[in-house]
């Protein structure tokens, strides 16, 4: 799971709409958040994993502990200070 990365600039159309359905937000609304909310981060984090895991259900995603969510945020982020996620 290390090699996943949250880049908005690669979702494509069917993406952003499965996360427009699964948030209930607008892909503008959730890549504008300033906190986001653990529905939001598993949705992301499924998404990014279907790349390399195609069979990956939503809940399979939500075993991920908040210290790797951290990391994941920061690293799409293109941080390297969990804080500053």
């Amino acid at each position: 799971m290390s090699d996943i990365q949250l880049d908005f600039d690669s979702l494509t159309l069917d993406e952003c709409e499965q996360i427009e359905d699964a948030t209930g937000m607008s892909i503008i609304q959730v890549m504008d958040m300033d906190e986001i909310t653990a529905k939001t981060a598993k949705v992301l984090v499924w998404i990014m994993r279907r790349r390399q895991e195609p069979g990956i259900k939503i809940e399979d995603c939500g075993s991920m502990k908040l210290v790797e969510l951290v990391d994941f945020l920061a690293k799409a982020m293109g941080s390297t200070d969990p804080k500053g996620v």
